[in-house]
């Protein structure tokens, strides 16, 4: 899975397959969106499941937590490191918690 929040991108590689073709996978995304930074976290089940240990790291530059992004005129508080949101949603939800603290919508 890979989201994408403004010119950081958040790659999730949840099974082996993927995690092989990380380094392909982050060249790719290197040359067609240049971002500011690539974050690769994955400790979801599916990589248990499979006997993977979790996975952290960055690419690029440091970023703030939270990161404050903007979507449809609104601005979020979001955790890149704190892993999958809600199926369909494209932000995390603005009152779910996070394993560091809630999330919260800013009007701009």
């Amino acid at each position: 899975m890979i989201d994408r929040h403004g010119d950081v991108l958040v790659v999730q590689p949840n099974t082996a397959g993927m995690t092989a073709a990380l380094p392909d996978i982050r060249a790719a995304l290197e040359a067609l969106m240049a971002p500011r930074s690539i974050v690769v976290a994955s400790d979801g089940p599916a990589r248990a499941s499979e006997g993977l240990e979790p996975l952290s790291a960055l690419h690029g530059m440091a970023l703030p937590v939270p990161l404050v992004i903007e979507e449809n005129g609104c601005r979020f508080a979001i955790d890149p490191w704190a892993g999958r949101r809600p199926a369909g949603s494209t932000t995390t939800a603005t009152t779910a918690p996070s394993p560091r603290g809630s999330v919260e919508a800013h009007p701009s």
